[in-house]
């Protein structure tokens, strides 16, 4: 009998348990990003990267140098990445006049909490400072998908 009510024991903790940390999880990915300030390169790149994601063209458009935006029409602007994507910045290197923003993209295939498909990849934007800007003047692929420089 001893053992059995152990048992029990155990196996309710346990239940309890992992079922606080799903609830946790849960929380923790459906809470809004911390809007960084777009006076800083990280800033930037979260603003761009949100445009591109969210639709918003003209404003991601509007994160990049002339000589990058040469190339493209706001409409063009599109990326491969999944609307799903999550971009977390893992690292910036900031000087002067330019700047170095490396972020890991996570693309998730198929939806809910069991699909397992998917990957983890890391890309860098480069930026500059621009009369008081910080302007992208590259953007990596899935975020920087224009047609090549028209003659």
């Amino acid at each position: 009998m001893a053992t059995e009510t152990s048992t029990r024991t155990f196996l309710a903790a346990t239940s309890m348990i992992v079922a606080l940390l799903v609830v946790v999880a849960v929380v923790l990915a459906l809470r809004a990003p911390t809007q960084l300030d777009v006076a800083t390169p990280q800033g930037t790149v979260q603003r761009y990267v949100q445009g591109v994601l969210d639709g918003d063209t003209d404003d991601a458009f509007d994160q990049l140098t002339n000589e990058l935006a040469d190339g493209c029409e706001p409409s063009e602007l599109r990326h491969a990445a999944p609307d799903d994507a999550r971009v977390v910045i893992v690292n910036a290197d900031v000087g002067t006049d330019t700047a170095r923003v490396d972020v890991r993209i996570t693309e998730t295939n198929g939806e809910g909490p069991f699909t397992g498909g998917g990957y983890t990849f890391e890309e860098t934007f480069i930026l500059e400072h621009q009369t008081d800007l910080w302007l992208i003047a590259e953007a990596p692929w899935p975020f920087y998908h224009c047609p090549e420089v028209r003659p």
